[in-house]
């Protein structure tokens, strides 16, 4: 003990002081009547340049300041600057940051090392510190202005960040109750438990995640229908997102049939590919690929409106085009393509990279969907080579035509978002393992008929794929490079390594 009590002293008094006005009586927030803390100024360490802060017992009472100390535990302390040194016994000392808010009736110490706690002065109203919010607003959306003047740190919806601003007025409001001093304070306040979820708007779930939250990405348009506008919506179930829809007037049957019709009535049209989906076939989840013969339909609208455009395709080929005028009339089915530029909302590819963009973790909810994913490219030139030989001879290829993928391209979700991670350089992930969504069917496309009459071929590996794709959001959103050429250096880069003009 005697070495201890020698190294405690050198250490406490190598240290200056710098007067800072905690001393006096102190609530603990949260335990009001119950708990409160003593600053004094004691002999005879005070000679030492010491200090003793007294924790005081779970009455709420205050021991004897002369010596007596019957109920509570007297800790030597020094100030330097903002931080405070507290000797807790046993060789245990302990640093903290002092903050002081609300006119310096309000003092939270920050552990070096993270956690801490708040104090109030006796007899002044907690609840009138400005500096605190009650909870964690998000200002995200409210636009502080374009100055740079700092406000203080806020709580944007996932996070807290530093904002700046012309002013904390806005609108008429004034939002600077909803500012805290420094990241710490703000994490301390506004900080989730891990696993707790926040699910009031289901097509935008957010669940905690090493303290933060993060939001749940939903792949909507491969799982049960896009969401539509002047439309008739089908409501999803209360705890899912996606709602499917039947359009007042379709774009995928009524769009088909405008094309067709203007088709129909020029005479100079010689060549038309019209692209669908594999979401028209009828998916009854079969081990074998589909065909072009096999049954069209499927459970959801989305998937019926292909189909629909598939069925208003063949009538207008056999009924106008085949017989009457010498008029290719062809419909193309791919599967789930990705490539750069895609910024459509609830969707795996652009949903993960505004999350790399801003450092935030992608959390998905249905990791274990399997997909056949192909670069746009590939079916891309599929489409191109069949409207040049239907042109050549329309009666020879007007058909039905599969362009899928490889067999090694059928990956699931969580492994494309690898994949990202790792030609990203960085990034996390977080799964939902209790996952409660209704799970597409496998559907893979056999593309036997397009490889041997249009002799098309899929070349890209499903890793090289999702590398390409995401090289492209690194140049044009990460390094600024002029999206233009970077589009047109993957379309050259392809075109090189297929040997194809």
């Amino acid at each position: 003990m005697r070495i201890s009590k020698i190294f405690i002293m050198f250490l406490f008094t190598t240290f200056g002081y710098t007067e800072e006005e905690i001393e006096g009586r102190w609530h603990l927030v949260g335990f009001e009547d119950a708990v409160m803390y003593q600053f004094v100024d004691t002999e005879p360490f005070a000679e030492a340049g010491l200090k003793y802060t007294i924790y005081v017992n779970m009455h709420g009472e205050f021991d004897d300041l002369d010596g007596n100390y019957t109920g509570g535990t007297p800790h030597p302390y020094i100030v330097e600057e903002d931080i405070i040194t507290i000797d807790y016994h046993f060789g245990n000392v302990v640093d903290y940051q002092m903050d002081f808010m609300c006119e310096g009736q309000v003092v939270h110490f920050h552990h070096i090392d993270g956690g801490g706690f708040t104090l109030f002065r006796e007899f002044y109203d907690y609840s009138q510190c400005q500096s605190m919010p009650d909870e964690c607003f998000d200002l995200s959306e409210i636009d502080f202005g374009m100055c740079e003047m700092y406000l203080g740190v806020g709580w944007d919806g996932y996070q807290c960040e530093y904002f700046s601003g012309c002013d904390w007025v806005v609108d008429e409001i004034d939002y600077s109750d909803n500012f805290y001093d420094s990241i710490q304070e703000c994490e301390e306040n506004c900080q989730c438990e891990d696993g707790d979820i926040i699910n009031d708007d289901p097509c935008n779930p957010r669940e905690c995640f090493e303290g933060q939250w993060v939001e749940i990405i939903i792949d909507c348009a491969e799982q049960m229908g896009i969401p539509c506008e002047d439309g008739i919506y089908i409501s999803p179930p209360a705890d899912e997102c996606c709602s499917t829809c039947v359009l007042y007037g379709d774009s995928n049957y009524d769009g088909t049939l405008n094309i067709l019709e203007a088709s129909r009535n020029f005479k100079f049209i010689k060549s038309v590919v019209m692209i669908t989906s594999d979401k028209c076939y009828e998916n009854v989840g079969k081990l074998t690929r589909y065909k072009e013969n096999d049954v069209l339909g499927g459970i959801d609208p989305y998937s019926a409106s292909k189909s629909s455009s598939e069925l208003i395709i063949r009538a207008y080929r056999e009924s106008f085009f085949k017989k009457k005028r010498n008029t290719g009339i062809s419909s193309a089915r791919a599967g789930n393509v990705i490539g750069g530029g895609d910024w459509s909302g609830k969707r795996l590819i652009p949903d993960s990279i505004r999350s790399l963009l801003k450092n935030k973790v992608i959390y998905l909810r249905n990791p274990n969907f399997n997909r056949p994913w192909q670069h746009v490219l590939e079916p891309l030139k599929g489409y191109l080579i069949l409207a040049k030989k239907q042109f050549a001879k329309p009666n020879n290829f007007s058909d039905a035509w599969n362009f899928g993928t490889k067999n090694n391209s059928i990956k699931s979700v969580k492994e494309i978002v690898d994949y990202m991670i790792l030609f990203w350089g960085s990034g996390k992930v977080k799964v939902n393992s209790k996952n409660k969504f209704y799970e597409q069917r496998n559907l893979q496309l056999d593309i036997n008929k397009a490889k041997n009459k249009l002799k098309w071929f899929p070349t890209y590996k499903i890793k090289d794929s999702v590398k390409i794709t995401t090289e492209w959001y690194l140049k044009v959103y990460k390094y600024n490079q002029d999206p233009f050429k970077v589009t047109n250096e993957k379309i050259k880069d392809y075109m090189n390594e297929n040997n194809w003009s």
